[in-house]
C-alpha cells in the first residue's frame, strides 16, 4: 500500500511533466529538467514509476524460453581435463559467477578480495584486494564477501558483504562504480533480474532491497521473513525468490502485486534456492533436504530426504546448489565427515519431464568445502568455489583443501549415441 500512496504522490508531482514531445531529443531535455527541479523523495519516486513501466513493457513482450533436455547427453565428469585455478585467494572462495559469454568467472572470498579470470586459458587477470578493517580510504571490501552477482549483459557486477555494504563494478576494467548502503546486517545474496539492471539483495536484517543500478540509486524494501534471508534469486519476471533461513520458508516477491507467495517444506535453516525455469526452483538446506517446486503450490512437488546421505544419524548439510537454468539440469554439494575431515562432495541431478520428480545421475569427488556452484553453457562445464572452511564460519579447517576454483568439464554422447 505504501507503494501505491507513493506512485500516486508521484503522479501529481509529475502532472506538468506528462506532455513529451515525439522526438527522443525532446524528452530527454524534459527528463534533465525533471531531474533539476525534483527534490531526492520526487525523484526516487519517478524512478520507481519508470522502473515498473518497464517491467510492464518486457511482461507484454511473448519470450518463448525453450526446455532443453540436458542431462540424458552427461555421463559423468571429465576428471583428467578438470583444471584447478590457485592463487588467487588467500582465503576460502565463498562465491562466484560467471559471464553469460562464458569468457570470465568473477571471484570472492573471506579475505575481502575478487578476482576476474580468463574462463578459456585460466589465468588471473585482475585482483581487487581485500582492505584492513577500519581502512575507510580502501577502494573495495575489508572484510568477508557473502555475495556475488553479474548482470545478463555482463556489464555490472555486484559484490556484498558482511560490513552491509554493495559495491558496483565495471566488468570490463573492474573499475569501481558505486556503493550501496541501507541494510542493517550482512549483505547474503544479491541477484539481477535477467536482461536488466535490477539488482536485488537479501540480508540478516530480514529485509530485501531493491536497487537501480542505472541510476545508481535505492527503490525500496521488501518485508516478510521472520529470519536472516540467506539466498536470493530472479528470473525474467519482476518475481525475485528468497530463502529465510531457521523461519523455514521460502518467498516469491510479487513486486508489481504488491504481494508475496510463501512456501514450506524444509525442517532445517534454508541456505540456497535458485529457479531452474521461470515456474520451478529448488531449494536446500541443513537438513539435507533437496525440494523441487511449482509457483503455484505452497507445497513441493518432489521431496529427497537425506539426499546426500547422513553420518551418525545426522543428515549432510548441503552447502551449495546450482541450477542450469531452462534445463532439466541442476548440482547440489555437501559436507559429510570422512576419517575426521570435512570433504565437499558434488551430486549432479536429473529433473523428470514436467519437473514431476528429480533423480541423481552421478557425483563428483571434491577435496575441500564446496562454497559454491555455477552451470555454463547449459551444463558443458560446472564451476565450483573451494575453501577449506564453510564460507559463513570456521567450524572446520581442512588443511589438505586448496583454497581455488575448480572448473569441471562434462562428458557427453556422441551425436551418433544420442
Amino acid at each position: 500500500m505504501i507503494r501505491k500512496r507513493q506512485l500516486e504522490k508521484e503522479k501529481i508531482v509529475q502532472e506538468d511533466l506528462e506532455d513529451y514531445s515525439s522526438s527522443d531529443e525532446d524528452e530527454d531535455e524534459e527528463d534533465e529538467e525533471a531531474e533539476i527541479d525534483e527534490t531526492p523523495a520526487q525523484k526516487r519516486l519517478r524512478l520507481a514509476k519508470k522502473y515498473l513501466q518497464e517491467f510492464s513493457n518486457q511482461d507484454n513482450e511473448k519470450i518463448i524460453r525453450i526446455h532443453k533436455k540436458v542431462a540424458d547427453t552427461l555421463t559423468g565428469p571429465d576428471l583428467d581435463n578438470t583444471k584447478v585455478l590457485k592463487n588467487g585467494h588467500k582465503l576460502s572462495v565463498t562465491c562466484l559467477v560467471v559471464s553469460s559469454d562464458g569468457k570470465f568467472i568473477y571471484s570472492a572470498s573471506k579475505d575481502g578480495s575478487i578476482v576476474k579470470w580468463d574462463f578459456i586459458n585460466c589465468k588471473k587477470l585482475k585482483t581487487i584486494p581485500g582492505g584492513r578493517k577500519g581502512d575507510k580510504d580502501h577502494v573495495g571490501h575489508t572484510c568477508v564477501i557473502n555475495a556475488i552477482a553479474i548482470s545478463s549483459d555482463s556489464k555490472f557486477l555486484a559484490t556484498g558483504c558482511k560490513n552491509e555494504i554493495i559495491n558496483i563494478w565495471n566488468t570490463s576494467d573492474m573499475k569501481f562504480v558505486h556503493t550501496f548502503k541501507g541494510h542493517r546486517g550482512e549483505v547474503n545474496g544479491l541477484a539481477f533480474r535477467r536482461a536488466a539492471h535490477t539488482l536485488y539483495s537479501c540480508s540478516s536484517d530480514k529485509t530485501v532491497k531493491v536497487w537501480n543500478v542505472d541510476d545508481l540509486c535505492y527503490v525500496e524494501t521488501l518485508f516478510g521473513h521472520q529470519d536472516k534471508v540467506t539466498s536470493i534469486d530472479c528470473g525474467l519476471k519482476e518475481k525475485p525468490i528468497t530463502s529465510g533461513g531457521i523461519d523455514l520458508s521460502l518467498r516469491i516477491w510479487k513486486i508489481v502485486e504488491e504481494s508475496q507467495l510463501v512456501f514450506y517444506g524444509h525442517k532445517g535453516s534454508i541456505d540456497h534456492v535458485k529457479y531452474i525455469d521461470e515456474d520451478h526452483f529448488i531449494s536446500v538446506g541443513d537438513d539435507g533436504i533437496i525440494s523441487l517446486y511449482g509457483n503455484v503450490k505452497k507445497n513441493a512437488i518432489f521431496t529427497s530426504k537425506l539426499a546426500h546421505g547422513e553420518e551418525s544419524s545426522t543428515a549432510n548439510w548441503i552447502v551449495s546448489l546450482a541450477t542450469a537454468v531452462n534445463t532439466d539440469l541442476f548440482a547440489t554439494a555437501h559436507l559429510s565427515e570422512s576419517s575426521g575431515s570435512k570433504d565437499g562432495h558434488i551430486r549432479v541431478w536429473q529433473c523428470a519431464p514436467g519437473f514431476t520428480k528429480f533423480e541423481l545421475i552421478f557425483t563428483i569427488p571434491v577435496v575441500g568445502v564446496v562454497n559454491c556452484l555455477q552451470f555454463v553453457n547449459d551444463g558443458d562445464y560446472l564451476v565450483a568455489g573451494i575453501g577449506r572452511e564453510h564460507r559463513l564460519g570456521r567450524w572446520w579447517n581442512l588443511k589438505e583443501a586448496k583454497n581455488s576454483i575448480m572448473i569441471i568439464p562434462m562428458l557427453k554422447l556422441s551425436n551418433h549415441q544420442l
